[in-house]
């Protein structure tokens, strides 16, 4: 699944984000995408590529391991 998180204020984007991940957990999809920009979405880059991001999650219930990816303005994650 892919979630563009261009234009977000980050609580807002965080929201989308656990709101997507429990869709995945409905459909049973194994891998999530955020795009978050690189340049002027430096703050939304910052954090959804943190420990920070994989700890918070964690408390919602959601195990993310980190994916390589060849463009510095998406993050993947495989939902375990």
């Amino acid at each position: 699944m892919e979630i563009d998180l261009h234009e977000f204020e980050l609580w807002d984007a965080i929201e989308d984000v656990v709101y997507k991940l429990e869709d995945c957990k409905i459909k049973g999809v194994q891998e999530i995408s955020i795009i978050h920009g690189y340049k002027s979405g430096h703050v939304l880059k910052n954090y959804f590529q943190s420990e920070e991001f994989l700890i918070e999650m964690a408390r919602e219930g959601f195990k993310l391991k980190r994916k390589q990816s060849s463009n510095p303005g998406v993050s993947v994650f495989e939902i375990i």
